[in-house]
């Protein structure tokens, strides 16, 4: 929740500035274009944290969008499979770790920032996975 308002406190100081600039018909200069920017950031996150406390409180579970609440998502999707689901899936997740660190290697710019938030998760998922799998077989 802090980081919520934290966000929205950030998105108005800089939407207030931007509005401002505005207004006194300023060029965009590269400090203007740095305040736009992050006015996007803190308004996207903000956003995505809307979206998780809608969604916790219409279905009394998390989504797991916002980075923070992965972890308590994927450890939830964990604990629902059975063994054998546990080792089909740790298989999986292995290969497409495999695959998605050469992809990883491939990718520039914003694109390779995007895909690392996939294989962060996917990472995640493959620890909790194996520590599910050594706790059962010792």
């Amino acid at each position: 929740m802090a980081d919520k308002i934290t966000a929205h406190r950030n998105f108005e100081a800089y939407y207030e500035q931007l509005t401002k600039a505005a207004k006194e018909n300023k060029k965009l200069d590269e400090a203007l274009g740095n305040k736009i920017a992050a006015a996007v950031r803190n308004w996207t996150e903000n956003r995505v944290i809307f979206e998780e406390l809608d969604y916790f409180e219409e279905e009394g579970e998390v989504l797991g969008k916002h980075p923070k609440l992965w972890k308590l998502a994927i450890e939830r999707d964990v604990r629902a499979l059975g063994d054998l689901q546990v080792v089909r899936r740790l298989h999986t997740v292995r290969a497409n770790v495999s695959r998605d660190k050469k992809k990883l290697k491939k990718l520039k710019g914003p694109a390779k920032e995007k895909f690392k938030t996939t294989f962060n998760r996917l990472l995640l998922e493959k620890e909790l996975l194996e520590h599910r799998y050594k706790k059962n077989n010792g």
